[in-house]
C-alpha cells in the first residue's frame, strides 16, 4: 500500500517505522488501509495421536491519513490438522486479544538431562508497542475499534443502570416503602 505518492506518505512512513521498532523476528505487511504487523511462523503444538495446532497472532491496523489517526485491531487464527492430513479445523478472532499463545517443547537435552529445549510465544502486546511507540513518534493518535467501543458503552450501560437500581431501592427503603 502507498499513500498514491510513490510511498512517501504519511501511513508508509508509520508502516516503515514500524517495521524498524518491529525487529527481524516480525514481519509488516501493507493492506488497502493500512498495514499488518504479526509473527514470521505461527505457533506450533503437537496434540494427542500425531495431530498438530497452530496459532498465528498479528495487528491489523488501518489508517485515516487526513486525521492521522489509526485503529489497532488483533487477528487470532487458529488452525488443527491429524497425522496424514485428515480431519482439521480453522478458527478467527478478530477484536482485542489479551494473553499470549505460546508452547514450549521438553525433551531430552544434549547432556542426558530432561528439561525445555524451546519455546514459542505470541503476544498482541508487543505487537501493539511497536505500533504504538512508532505512531506517537509520528504524530498519530490511535482511536478504539469498533468492538471495543461497543464494549464501553455496555459496560457503562450496565453500570449505569446498577448504580440507578441502586439509588431507587435507598429511596424506597429510607421512605419505608419497602416490605420489612
Amino acid at each position: 500500500m502507498t499513500d498514491g505518492d510513490g510511498g512517501t506518505g504519511p501511513v508508509d512512513d508509520l508502516r516503515r517505522a514500524v517495521a524498524v521498532r518491529a525487529g527481524a523476528d516480525l514481519v509488516v505487511e501493507a493492506t488497502a488501509h493500512g498495514f499488518t504487523v504479526g509473527h514470521r511462523r505461527p505457533v506450533v503444538a503437537p496434540g494427542p495421536a500425531g495431530s498438530r495446532s497452530a496459532t498465528d497472532v498479528a495487528a491489523v491496523v488501518r489508517c485515516d491519513p487526513g486525521r492521522m489517526t489509526y485503529t489497532l485491531e488483533d487477528r487470532v487464527r487458529r488452525g488443527t490438522a491429524s497425522r496424514g492430513g485428515g480431519a482439521g479445523s480453522t478458527g478467527a478472532f478478530r477484536g482485542r486479544a489479551a494473553g499470549a499463545a505460546a508452547v514450549s517443547v521438553y525433551g531430552r537435552r544434549a547432556d542426558g538431562s530432561w528439561g525445555r529445549l524451546s519455546r514459542t510465544r505470541q503476544a498482541p502486546s508487543r505487537l501493539h508497542r511497536a505500533v504504538r511507540d512508532a505512531a506517537t513518534d509520528l504524530g498519530w493518535r490511535e482511536k478504539d475499534p469498533v468492538s471495543v467501543v461497543v464494549a464501553k458503552v455496555a459496560a457503562g450501560v450496565a453500570l449505569g443502570g446498577g448504580l440507578l437500581g441502586g439509588v431507587v431501592v435507598a429511596v424506597l427503603a429510607l421512605a419505608g416503602a419497602l416490605p420489612g
